[in-house]
């Protein structure tokens, strides 16, 4: 087996998504002209930070189930958890909880980090949806007490 090319892609890993989500422009809010669509990216502007963490989490907890699965389950399913991309897959189907059923564990430990990679995706998915509620409704607030 050769080596997962892990000191490759960490540099890229860490630095992407903070790229794409603390660089966003500020001429963006006022080139919409709609209210709505200015509090919306307002909102979005205010929980980048925390939602990029999240994504970022997101990536590590991915790739480190996926690598987990692989040597969990490999031994017992060598054709389904064949090699580490098809282990990530498992992983991100897992962790997005679409969970298409073609892949799953059969051991006890498989298992067990399948259960627990859920529950951190339902966790994933709740949180920047809380953090972007959040902001909205101050962001609102922030807006109505403006007009009075």
């Amino acid at each position: 087996m050769t080596g997962f090319p892990i000191k490759t892609i960490i540099p890229l890993v860490k630095e992407s998504p903070w790229y794409i989500i603390v660089n966003i422009d500020e001429n963006i809010i006022n080139m919409t002209g709609n209210k709505a669509v200015n509090t919306l990216i307002t909102v979005v502007k205010s929980v980048r930070v925390e939602v990029g963490l999240t994504l970022f989490t997101s990536v590590i907890a991915v790739v480190f189930a996926g690598i987990l699965m692989y040597y969990a389950e490999n031994e017992s399913q060598p054709e389904v958890f064949s090699d580490m991309g098809q282990s990530i897959w498992w992983a991100v189907a897992t962790l997005t909880t679409i969970g298409y059923g073609d892949i799953y564990p059969v051991t006890g430990l498989g298992k067990l980090i399948a259960s627990s990679l859920a529950f951190i995706g339902i966790g994933l998915v709740a949180i920047p949806a809380g953090l972007i509620s959040a902001a909205y409704v101050e962001e609102l607030n922030k807006s109505k007490s403006s007009k009075d």
